[in-house]
This record gives structure tokens, sequence and C-alpha cells, in this order.
């Protein structure tokens, strides 16, 4: 069945379809929603929530686009709007603690094949990127997206999205000297 036909059928009621879209999304959503939050726990209600909006509006979807463009705008909308409910809640090292917590728990996984060892530095790098640059270089290298894909998604133009593509790039390479 093509995501085309299982919109259809979700559209017509058939709710346990809804599951396989959660399937195929969901990992990419949440490396989306923790690259900008930069919490494993609020990422995955980010995108638990991204999930329900995206069921309940699903009708105003056009099926002639990406649904994977039109829902990963959902998740970044949905992130941009939990950090901002937090930052007004609590203007203080939000970002800076979670990610101390994170490379805490990196560096006592103990010891890596070399592989697994180069992908968390990687990883590490990123994070210390500004949020919407992470955010453009997961959806670009790891998703492989176009930047007209990501240009959407982040409501953006293509212009801007070079633009952070090459400062992003240029950071990264500069934390993994």
């Amino acid at each position: 069945m093509t995501e085309k036909q299982l919109i259809k059928q979700i559209l017509k009621g058939d709710s346990s379809s809804f599951g396989i879209l959660v399937d195929q999304y969901q990992g990419m959503a949440l490396t989306i929603a923790f690259r900008i939050l930069g919490n494993k726990q609020e990422a995955e209600d980010v995108v638990q929530n991204a999930f329900v909006k995206a069921y309940f509006n699903l009708n105003t979807y056009r099926l002639n686009s990406k649904f994977s463009t039109w829902f990963y705008r959902i998740v970044y909308n949905t992130g941009i709007t939990a950090i901002n409910k937090v930052k007004s809640r609590s203007e203080e090292g939000f970002n800076e603690n979670t990610s101390e917590d994170l490379q805490k728990i990196i560096a006592e996984a103990g010891q890596l094949d070399e592989q697994e060892n180069q992908k968390n530095r990687v990883n590490k790098a990123i994070e210390q990127l500004p949020r919407n640059e992470a955010v453009v270089i997961s959806l670009y290298y790891l998703e492989e997206y176009s930047v007209t894909e990501i240009s959407e998604i982040m409501s953006l133009t293509k212009s801007n999205v070079k633009i952070i593509l090459f400062r992003a790039r240029k950071k990264l390479h500069d934390i993994l000297k």
C-alpha cells in the first residue's frame, strides 16, 4: 500500500493505519525534536503531540506533496512552541544542563567500537550547534532532505537554509578538529 493510499484509508476512518505512519516517521521525528529541545523525554512528548496534531489535521494535508515534509514541519513547530514555553517558565540554562547530562550518559556508556565512537563524536558536535543549525544538519545529512524540502519544513527561504548549512558545516569542522 502506498503512502497516499494509506492516508486515504486513515481519512476514511481506519485509524489503525495511522500506526504504520507512526512507525515510519517516529525515528526522524525524535531526532528533530531532540535537536530542538536537547532533552529525550521532552522530545518524546513533542513527537507524541505532533502525531496527535497530524492525525486530527490530516484532512489539511495535500496529497500532491510529501507527507514527511508536512509532518516534520508539525514536529518542528511543536518543538519550537515547547522550547518557548520552557524558556518563558525558566530562563536559566535549559540546554546547558541537558547537554551536560547527555554527555555524562555517553561518557558512562563504556568502550564503543570505532564507528560507534565516531557517531557519538559527531552527535556531540551537532548538539553544540545552535538549535536551527542542528535541525538543518540532521534533516540534510541524516534524513537526506533537499534544501527545498528543509525550507518548507522550517519556513525558511532556500538561501537561508544554504547559509545555515554553510555555517553549521564550518562550525562542525572546527568542533571536530
